[in-house]
């Protein structure tokens, strides 16, 4: 399935989204959760919270490492918003995230996303894609 089939399947709830690629946002969970991190922010973060609960030094480098981790290998650039990968397909090497995307689909994403952006203080107006 490509990014395109996957967000206009959203769109007319034709097929049930991953959570980890689906809006993150829970209604009513700002009554339980009062600060969120932005992962892009994580290391800066994880040392404030070190600080304020006198927690030990935690090894970064090794929380970070994943087997889920991708971007070495995200090297083929192009336009990927209407193909569909396989392992056979991909030799190895991978599409930027940049390619699953174009016009369309960053609107797309603006207008899916719209809670996330709001209440995790993204920027959609500038979305960085």
């Amino acid at each position: 399935m490509s990014a395109q089939h996957i967000i206009n399947g959203f769109f007319s709830n034709r097929i049930i989204i991953d959570r980890h690629i689906a809006p993150q946002y829970i209604d009513g969970e700002e009554q339980f959760i009062t600060k969120y991190i932005q992962l892009e922010n994580f290391n800066k973060h994880s040392i404030e919270i070190k600080k304020t609960y006198g927690l030990l030094k935690t090894p970064l480098s090794q929380i970070s490492k994943s087997s889920h981790h991708f971007s070495e290998r995200m090297v083929q650039k192009g336009e990927y918003v209407e193909a569909i990968l396989t392992v056979e397909k991909s030799a190895g090497r991978l599409p930027t995230y940049e390619s699953f995307y174009n016009k369309e689909t960053k609107e797309l994403v603006k207008e899916m996303f719209v809670n996330d952006f709001e209440i995790y203080g993204y920027d959609k107006v500038n979305i960085i894609i």
